[in-house]
C-alpha cells in the first residue's frame, strides 16, 4: 500500500457524521445564533468567534501546530502534499501556509495574518506552487503533486484569475469551511479588489463578504467532502490554543443558512446541537434510479501532462433515486480499441465504489480521475459505472495527452520601480525568448531584527508585478513556469525605501543590488562609472562597462555615477 496516501484517504473515508452534541462545544458559546437567518445569522456567528487570543507568527505558530496538525504517528499533517516529515525532527522544508492568501488584504500582519484557523503546515514547494491563487476546479492541470493541483480554471471558476489552486478531494471541504470562517471572522478587513487577475473571492462588506462564484463553489465542496475526524480534532485543539472555534466544523450545515438554500430559514440552535436538523436526500422508491451525470459516452479530459508527472480531472457522480441495495461502482479498463487503462486510475485504483446517498444529494459526489502518461502523445481508455439500481452499464471515455518535460532558462530580474508608499513594481525580462505559462516572484522580507520571511506571488501576463505590503527592505527573485517545469531562480534584486535603482531613460543606465554585488544594466556600453561609499570615498572607477557586468562589493551603502547620468544610490547586503 502507498503509505503516503493511506492516512489521507483513511480520513476521507471516515467522514464523520457526529452531532455537535458529541463535540466539546462550551455551554452558551453559540447562544446568539438561535432564531437568526442570513446576514443576521452571519453577524451572530462573527460575535461568537471574533474574540480570541493572537498567537505570535513564526515559532509560536509551529508550537501551536504541534498540537493542531500532527498525526497520531508523529508526522506533520500536510494538506498540501504527501511528504512524510516527522514533527520531532523540526519543520525543515516546510512553510506556514495561509489558506487564504494574506496578499488578498495587502499583507498587513494583523489578527487574520496570525489566525491558526487558516494557517497550516505545508511543504515549501507545494506552498510555492499554490502561490496566491483562488480556489477552483480545473479541467487542465499544469502541475500537481497528487494533493495540490494548479491549473487553468474551468468556466465559471477562479473569477478573472488566470490560474487556480484545487485541493485534493479529501481536503476540499476543509478549505471550504476555512474560507467560511475567514469570511465571517474578518468581513471588515480591507480585502483587495484592485487585482482582478488574482481571482477575487472576498470583498469588504458585512454580508455576504464572499463573491457569488466563491459561494457556489464552497457550498458544493462543503457538501461533497463532509467534516472529518481530523477537522473535529483540529478544531478542539485550536480552541485550546487560541480560544475560539470554527463554527462551520461544529455545524457544517450553517453555511447553507448564511449563503445557501436555507437563507430564508431561521437557525434552530437546539435542533442542531441535538442533531435533529435532518440529513441528505432520500430516494423516492416510486421513481426509477437515474444517473444524471455523467452521461453515456461523455469524455473526461485530464489535460496535457508532462511525462512522469500526474494530472487529474474531477468527475461528479450525481443520480436521482439511486438504490443503496447495490453499491455504485466505477471501473477503468480497455476494450478492443483502447490500450491505456494502466495510465489512468480513480482515487488511486482501477476500481472504486462511491456513496449512493452522496450521489443522490443535490451536489452529487466528486471522484478524482488520475492520469500518469508514460510517453508523449494522446492516451485514452474507458470507465464503466454500474450499480445503485441502474439498468445496465454506463461507459464514459477518459483522455489525456503526455508531453515532454521542458527545460526553462532562468529569467533576469531587473531593478524595482515606483518604490515607496508601501509598494513597488518588480520587473524582469526573459532574454531566452521562451514561451512560458507564467512567472513566480519570490519576495524575501527583512525585519529589523535580522529575520526573514519568504512570500510568493505569481503573475502570468507581463514582465512586471505590483507588490503591496512593502515596509522598508526586501529582495525578490523570479522563476519561469511552463506546465510542471520550473526554471532556476533569477538574480536577486534588493528593494529599499532609501535606494534609487531606476533606469536613467536618457542613456539607458540602471543597476540592481545582488548578494555581495552590483549588476549593471545598460542599453549600450557605458564609458565611465564611478562607485563611491556613503562618506564620499571612491571605491572603484571603471571604463567601458557593458550590460550585465557584475561588480563585487562589501555590504554597505553606495553611490554610483555614470557619465551624463544622475547618481544612483543602492544598498548591497
Amino acid at each position: 500500500m502507498n503509505l503516503r496516501y493511506f492516512f489521507a484517504t483513511l480520513t476521507a473515508a471516515a467522514a464523520i457524521g457526529a452531532t455537535a452534541a458529541e463535540r466539546n462545544i462550551p455551554n452558551g458559546y453559540y447562544s446568539g445564533l438561535d432564531g437568526k437567518k442570513k446576514e443576521e445569522l452571519k453577524r451572530a456567528v462573527y460575535n461568537a468567534i471574533k474574540s480570541h487570543k493572537e498567537i505570535s507568527y513564526g515559532d509560536k505558530t509551529w508550537d501551536a501546530f504541534r498540537n493542531t496538525d500532527v498525526r497520531s504517528d508523529g508526522i506533520w499533517w500536510d494538506i498540501y502534499s504527501n511528504e512524510q516529515r516527522k514533527a520531532a525532527s523540526g519543520h525543515s522544508g516546510m512553510n506556514i501556509e495561509h489558506a487564504v492568501a494574506n496578499s488578498w488584504w495587502g499583507g498587513t500582519k494583523n489578527a487574520a495574518y496570525k489566525d491558526i484557523n487558516h494557517l497550516y503546515p505545508s511543504d515549501a514547494n507545494a506552498n510555492s506552487r499554490k502561490s496566491n491563487y483562488p480556489l477552483g476546479e480545473t479541467a487542465s492541470p499544469t502541475w500537481t503533486n497528487g494533493v495540490t493541483i494548479i491549473g487553468k480554471p474551468k468556466n465559471g471558476h477562479g473569477g478573472q484569475g488566470g490560474y487556480i489552486y484545487e485541493p485534493a478531494d479529501q481536503y476540499k471541504g476543509d478549505n471550504a469551511r476555512t474560507y467560511f470562517y475567514m469570511a465571517t471572522c474578518y468581513p471588515d478587513i480591507s480585502w483587495r479588489t484592485d487585482q482582478p487577475s488574482w481571482g477575487i473571492m472576498f470583498v469588504t462588506q458585512d454580508y455576504p463578504t464572499l463573491v457569488s462564484w466563491g459561494q457556489e463553489l464552497l457550498l458544493r465542496w462543503n457538501t461533497s467532502d463532509p467534516v472529518s475526524q481530523k477537522e473535529i480534532d483540529r478544531n478542539e485543539a485550536i480552541y485550546k490554543e487560541q480560544g475560539n472555534r470554527n463554527p462551520f466544523i461544529d455545524f457544517p450545515e450553517l453555511a447553507d443558512y448564511i449563503w445557501g438554500s436555507k437563507q430564508n430559514e431561521v437557525f434552530d440552535l437546539k435542533a442542531h446541537l441535538n442533531g435533529e436538523s435532518g440529513g441528505g436526500d432520500t430516494p423516492d422508491p416510486g421513481k426509477t434510479p437515474v444517473l444524471v451525470t455523467p452521461q453515456a459516452n461523455d469524455v473526461i479530459d485530464c489535460g496535457t501532462v508532462t511525462v512522469g508527472e500526474m494530472g487529474f480531472a474531477t468527475l461528479v457522480i450525481k443520480g436521482e433515486s439511486l438504490s443503496e441495495a447495490t453499491p455504485l461502482s466505477l471501473a477503468i479498463y480497455d476494450n478492443s480499441s483502447t490500450t491505456d487503462a494502466a495510465l489512468f486510475s480513480v482515487d488511486e485504483g482501477a476500481t472504486t465504489t462511491v456513496s449512493v446517498s452522496a450521489a443522490n444529494s443535490a451536489s452529487g459526489v466528486s471522484v478524482r480521475v488520475e492520469y500518469r502518461p508514460d510517453g508523449v502523445g494522446s492516451h485514452e481508455t474507458r470507465m464503466r459505472i454500474r450499480g445503485g439500481g441502474l439498468t445496465g452499464n454506463t461507459f464514459i471515455t477518459l483522455r489525456g495527452t503526455g508531453v515532454a518535460a521542458t527545460t526553462l532558462a532562468a529569467p533576469r530580474a531587473l531593478a524595482a520601480t515606483n518604490v515607496g508608499n508601501g509598494s513597488y513594481v518588480a520587473n524582469w525580462e526573459d532574454p531566452s525568448g521562451q514561451e512560458v505559462d507564467y512567472y513566480v516572484v519570490t519576495r524575501t522580507i527583512y525585519s529589523p531584527d535580522g529575520t526573514t520571511t519568504v512570500e510568493e506571488q505569481a503573475h502570468g501576463d507581463d514582465f512586471s508585478l505590483y507588490i503591496s505590503g512593502f515596509s522598508s527592505r526586501e529582495s525578490y527573485t523570479v522563476r519561469a513556469v511552463k506546465g510542471s517545469s520550473v526554471s532556476a531562480e533569477s538574480n536577486s534584486i534588493v528593494v529599499d525605501e532609501s535606494s534609487i535603482a531606476e533606469v536613467d531613460a536618457a542613456i539607458g543606465f540602471g543597476l540592481a543590488a545582488e548578494n555581495g554585488a552590483l549588476r549593471i544594466f545598460a542599453t549600450e556600453t557605458i564609458s565611465n562609472i564611478t562607485i563611491y561609499e556613503a562618506n564620499g570615498r571612491t571605491v572603484a572607477s571603471l571604463a567601458n562597462v557593458a550590460d550585465g557586468t557584475v561588480i563585487n562589493l562589501p555590504r554597505g551603502l553606495y553611490i554610483v555615477k555614470a557619465t551624463n547620468a544622475a547618481p544612483l544610490k543602492v544598498i548591497v547586503k
